[in-house]
C-alpha cells in the first residue's frame, strides 16, 4: 500500500531505489519512444494511462510493478505517472498539462499537449 504523507519527491525516490539504474533507464527509454512515435505521427498529445499499454509483461514497465512498488496496482500508476512527467520535462518540445477524468475511471490523471507557442 501507498504510504499516507509521503512527499511525491519522497515516494518516487524510494521506489526508484528497488530498481537498476540500467532498468529505470530503460522506462525512461521505453516512455521516450512512445513519444516519440506520437509526436512523429503528428500527435500533440499524451496520456501515460492511455498512451502507454496496460499490459507491462515483458517490457521495461513490468519492473515498477514487481520491483518498483511491490506488486502494488495503485503506486505503480502513481509513480509510472511521475517517470512519464520527468520523461516530459526533459523532452524538447514545450508541453503543458492538466489534469482530467477519462470515461470509465474513477480518478484524475494528467494529459499533456504539445504546446502551439
Amino acid at each position: 500500500m501507498i504510504e499516507i504523507g509521503r512527499t511525491r519527491q519522497n515516494f518516487f525516490s524510494v521506489a526508484k531505489s528497488r530498481i537498476s539504474e540500467d532498468e529505470y533507464k530503460a522506462i525512461v527509454d521505453y516512455i521516450d519512444e512512445i513519444l516519440d512515435a506520437i509526436v512523429n505521427a503528428g500527435g500533440r498529445t499524451f496520456a501515460p494511462g492511455q498512451n502507454i499499454p496496460s499490459d507491462w509483461s515483458g517490457t521495461p514497465m513490468q519492473v515498477v510493478y514487481d520491483k518498483a512498488c511491490n506488486l502494488d496496482f495503485e503506486a505503480s500508476a502513481l509513480w509510472l505517472g511521475l517517470v512519464a512527467m520527468q520523461v516530459i520535462i526533459d523532452r524538447p518540445e514545450k508541453w503543458i498539462a492538466t489534469k482530467t477524468e477519462f470515461k470509465g475511471r474513477d480518478f484524475e490523471q494528467m494529459i499533456y499537449f504539445i504546446s502551439g507557442d
